[in-house]
């Protein structure tokens, strides 16, 4: 049955393309002499069993009689019939010797045919098997066993107990696919977090991942056109290329923030300053790489087979990687990064720990140096130190002339809220004489002060004497916990991590549990603002609650500290207010509010900006409004935010630049020609 089942599957795969050298093993063929007893005969005889076998055996095998010695070595003597080329008619003449003496013919005591017998009993797990054997030739393995299993299921059918199992090089193959379905998204994964904490961001870690799909492009296409198999050698160069793709990408993207960082370049200069550096380095390895691998990839030699398929995708991955990470790669980046902040932590350039270029101290004679304050206003975080509003705003004095020692000192503080800006000014600014201090606050920042008053040292005058730095803490305190309350005493110090609340405000955090809420309970029992459910909108509406007071009482308190602090350092100082999150006005609520989280009915009255006015109307500094400036660019091009804003694109930077620029002229404290 095995063989005549082993036939039949045989039959069908020859019509299978690809198919050769096809066989299959043979049981049977093995010409046999069979002799059975008659039990009936050898009774009347009075001969037994025994007595039959015994001479059969000596006339096929020869029976050990006796032995014969030759000193120490021993022979045996083996008695044998004798017979004249033909077996079975010397077996046909064997006779048997009965009780009686009478030698009976063997003939009469037994059958005796020659028939066909089983060559060789093969058995695998104690059950018997029969194996079909062929090789490939001119196609790919899985494709060809998927088109044979189809053919033999649909015209073999198997006695019940009987089971057809695919091994050889195609069970190899699947177990070693079995192992790359993981091994493969692991790899991706330890890649995606080694970039993520290389970069800290999500954004540059995905772009630099997208040279993983170059790479299998170029891949798939050398595969292709040179009419190679995907098999387990191929897999394996897939991932090697992707280790070169990803090192590609990493250096290409280092050296475009470098340039945006470290040399204050914009966006497309940068990526062209870094594509001009990297191009030479990054296309030379990958010709060494691809010239490298051509032998193995055109050889013919013993173990090609291996080698040819994994040099293959090499090669085409190596050469559609390198061309796309040089075209396609900096093009988009140059599309995201103009919608995405520069982190914090690499914003400070001098040796003042200013994002700027270095300043004289003591300042020369016949300089006007500006210093300006703030946070997001001055910093830019999104755009070049070249791009930001302190230096947009000093090119445009140096352009209307005003003044030929004009210099405009970006001064801003990686953090909201006026209590950190008046330590920064008596520290790190003071010893550059500025004849003129401008602060920008918003009322993120009077919330901010409510946050830093609780962690703060303050002097007699309430003034900050030092502030820790304890922004993690403060950060954990306000995501709403994700995990069950049983897991709540491991969650809190995990959430104090940066790395946590990175991800956790990060696109893969908002993927995962969706976006960080805040936890308004925690923040009502810090004595924090709590009206709204802890949202700096709440100080931007006409409210009157307990909170809303002490928080503008805060921030005036150190407004009023840093005005006093510029009169002493013997400078003059301007406070520059605008709407928080750029809402114009109470009755609408511009365009892309939600894509931070912003509910609706929160919109923006005048009674922070007459607050701010009131408190520089008594103590004698000048507060500049740019809530008309909003609603007038509100009314001609639409709402000013998000990606005309200051923290991310140079035209934002502009029209804050303009701004403030305007109020000073208007106010004399710059006299221009222009």
């Amino acid at each position: 049955m095995l063989e005549a089942k082993a036939r039949e599957i045989a039959n069908v795969l020859t019509a299978v393309r690809g198919v050769a050298d096809l066989d299959y093993d043979h049981l049977v063929g093995q010409p046999q002499l069979q002799i059975v007893i008659d039990r009936k005969a050898i009774a009347r005889y009075g001969i037994n069993v025994q007595e039959v076998q015994d001479a059969i055996e000596a006339a096929t095998k020869g029976r050990n009689v006796t032995e014969l010695f030759e000193g120490e070595r021993r022979f045996g003597v083996v008695v044998k019939l004798a017979h004249n080329g033909d077996p079975l008619a010397s077996l046909k003449a064997l006779t048997v010797s009965a009780p009686s003496g009478e030698r009976i013919p063997l003939t009469q005591l037994a059958e005796i045919t020659k028939t066909d017998g089983l060559a060789q009993v093969l058995r695998e797990g104690n059950l018997r098997r029969i194996a079909i054997k062929w090789s490939i030739r001119e196609r790919d393995m899985g494709s060809l066993v998927a088109e044979a299993m189809q053919k033999v299921q649909a015209a073999v059918k198997l006695p019940e107990g009987y089971t057809m199992i695919w091994s050889g090089r195609f069970e190899d193959q699947q177990r070693a696919l079995a192992r790359l379905y993981v091994i493969v998204p692991l790899v991706i994964f330890i890649i995606f977090i080694l970039l993520f904490g290389t970069f800290q961001s999500v954004g540059d870690a995905l772009l630099i991942m997208l040279n993983l799909p170059f790479a299998i492009i170029g891949g798939t296409l050398a595969l292709f056109l040179w009419r190679s198999n995907f098999n387990i050698s191929a897999a394996v160069g897939y991932i090697a290329v992707f280790g070169v793709s990803v090192l590609n990408g990493v250096v290409l993207v280092s050296s475009i923030r470098q340039a945006r960082i470290e040399e204050g370049l914009g966006i497309r200069d940068a990526v062209i300053r870094a594509c001009e550096i990297r191009f030479r380095p990054i296309v030379v390895s990958a010709i060494v790489a691809v010239i490298g691998f051509l032998p193995a990839a055109l050889s013919h030699g013993i173990g090609a087979e291996i080698q040819r398929p994994l040099a293959r995708v090499v090669i085409g991955g190596l050469i559609s990687s390198t061309a796309l990470t040089l075209l396609v790669l900096p093009a988009i980046y140059a599309l995201r990064a103009r919608r995405e902040r520069v982190p914090d932590a690499q914003v400070t350039t001098n040796s003042r720990g200013l994002r700027d270029r270095e300043f004289a101290a003591p300042k020369p004679v016949g300089v006007f140096r500006i210093a300006v304050l703030g946070d997001s206003f001055t910093e830019g975080s999104g755009l070049t130190d070249a791009e930001a509003m302190p230096k947009r705003l000093e090119a445009r004095l140096r352009q209307r002339s005003c003044g030929t020692g004009v210099e405009v000192v970006n001064a801003g503080v990686s953090s909201y809220s006026p209590i950190l800006y008046y330590l920064h000014l008596k520290h790190v600014v003071a010893p550059l004489q500025p004849d003129l201090v401008v602060l920008n606050v918003d009322m993120t920042d009077v919330h901010e002060d409510m946050i830093r008053t609780e962690i703060a040292s303050l002097d007699a005058q309430g003034l900050p004497v030092a502030v820790p730095a304890n922004r993690r803490l403060e950060s954990a305190q306000t995501l709403l916990p994700i995990l069950p309350p049983a897991l709540r005493g491991l969650e809190a110090p995990i959430a104090r991590l940066a790395v946590y609340q990175r991800l956790r405000r990060s696109s893969v955090g908002h993927w995962l549990v969706g976006r960080p809420l805040v936890d308004a309970a925690a923040m009502e029992q810090r004595g924090l603002v709590g009206d709204l459910r802890y949202d700096p909108m709440a100080i931007t509406r006409d409210l009157e609650t307990e909170q809303i007071h002490r928080a503008w009482a805060l921030s005036g308190r150190y407004i009023r500290g840093i005005s006093d602090l510029a009169r002493s350092l013997g400078a003059r100082f301007v406070l520059v207010t605008y709407p928080h999150a750029h809402q114009v006005s109470a009755t609408a609520s511009p365009a892309g509010r939600n894509a931070v989280g912003m509910r609706p009915r929160l919109y923006a009255s005048e009674r922070p900006f007459k607050i701010l006015e009131a408190l520089g109307a008594r103590h004698g500094f000048l507060v500049i409004n740019l809530l008309s400036l909003f609603r007038h660019r509100e009314a001609v091009d639409g709402p000013l935010f998000r990606y005309e804003d200051m923290h991310h694109t140079a035209k934002g930077a502009d029209v804050f630049a303009e701004g403030v620029f305007t109020g000073l002229r208007e106010h004399r404290l710059v006299t221009c020609a222009g």
